[in-house]
């Protein structure tokens, strides 16, 4: 349920206990009835003045912050998915959920878009693989590899929005199909195959542009064979 429906639910049921409450002590304690049912009203006022305040924060902030997930597999093809806002093959990920982190984003993203759970955070990339508690206060998680801001448009009225890139290695069946979930339908594809995408089907230019980047990366260096 959206919080603007839980608070029209709760506002309507508020409202019916203050009239029963009113009606019962108006009955039996007329002058403390009055004064409870204005204390009532009171608190009711300042609860729907932050909830609405809460709604109203939440909505402009929506949309600010969201996750891209380069998941490679062992040959270092790279998994797309076709996203069904902006009508093109890019990498799983999206707007982080209300009081998600940005590393369990990445595994809700993972699976709901791909239908992939078997993944690790990239060691190459990622200082921490998996979220690890330091004491009974401090727990630290995988860190974005990249973060951008995109100025491209979102839905409602998002102008801009902080973008974590995450660096992920498949760790599954690599023979195994992928599974075709709602709309995305995954795919893995090599460097070469995406340049020979059509231009309104093909990855924006700076998914591109990482992806290069972590191949060269992620080439082995030649060894030099000297003789002394």
């Amino acid at each position: 349920m959206k919080p603007i429906d839980r608070f029209i639910l709760l506002s309507v049921l508020l409202g019916l206990l203050i009239n029963l409450t009113s009606s019962f002590l108006d009955a039996r304690f007329p002058q403390v009835g009055l004064y409870l049912t204005a204390l009532l009203v009171i608190a009711v006022c300042i609860w729907g003045i932050f909830r609405l305040s809460s709604v109203a924060l939440q909505y402009f902030r929506s949309g600010r912050y969201s996750v891209e997930v380069f998941l490679l597999n062992q040959n270092n093809d790279l998994l797309l998915i076709k996203h069904p806002y902006h009508r093109r093959l890019l990498p799983p990920g999206g707007r982080l959920n209300q009081w998600e982190q940005p590393h369990e984003a990445v595994s809700r993203s993972l699976l709901e878009e791909a239908g992939i759970s078997e993944f690790e955070f990239h060691a190459r990339f990622h200082k921490i693989q998996a979220p690890k508690m330091i004491n009974n206060v401090v727990e630290r998680v995988p860190a974005p590899y990249l973060t951008q801001i995109e100025h491209r448009k979102q839905r409602r009225d998002i102008k801009f929005h902080y973008d974590f890139i995450y660096i992920c290695i498949f760790t599954g069946n690599t023979t195994k199909s992928l599974a075709s979930v709602k709309e995305y339908h995954p795919k893995w594809m090599t460097l070469q195959e995406i340049k020979q995408l059509d231009k309104s089907s093909r990855p924006f230019d700076d998914a591109i542009q990482i992806y290069e980047d972590l191949l060269k990366k992620l080439k082995p260096r030649s060894t030099n064979t000297r003789t002394y």
